[in-house]
């Protein structure tokens, strides 16, 4: 009588089981489908900060890319062709400069072929946090 409990109770694990999985969806990692321009921040070189731009083109292309200060000085103006490229960008300036709320540039980039552009602002933002810890003794 028990053995019969034992393999009625497996059975019906078995097969909740099955049910369980049966009706999971399957998820995979998928291409990325957004925008072929990203620009992201990705550290500080001798402590000025280092900007990455992405160009993810399938097909070859060119870009005029500027970057400009808070007051609409050029810092820097190049035309760029290819598939899939990638800059990065140092931005100089003393740390007072870089942590002033005045601190801002503006990079713009350009596909002459459609002649889209994108336009990314950047600032600073500086943000103390001050944690307390306490233990029992």
């Amino acid at each position: 009588m028990k053995q019969a409990k034992k393999t009625t109770r497996n059975m019906a694990l078995g097969l909740l089981s099955l049910c369980i999985m049966g009706t999971s969806t399957p998820t995979f990692a998928r291409l990325k489908t957004g925008d072929p321009t990203e620009l992201k921040f990705i550290g500080k070189s001798e402590s000025q900060p280092v900007f990455q731009l992405n160009l993810n083109n399938s097909d070859s292309a060119q870009y005029l890319i500027s970057i400009t200060d808070y007051e609409d000085n050029k810092l820097l103006s190049e035309k760029v062709s290819g598939v899939n490229i990638s800059r990065n960008y140092r931005i100089a300036g003393n740390e007072d400069d870089l942590q002033s709320d005045l601190f801002g540039i503006t990079i713009e980039v350009t596909n002459l072929e459609s002649n889209t552009t994108k336009v990314y602002k950047v600032s600073s933002k500086t943000k103390v946090t001050q944690d307390f810890v306490v233990a029992k003794l």
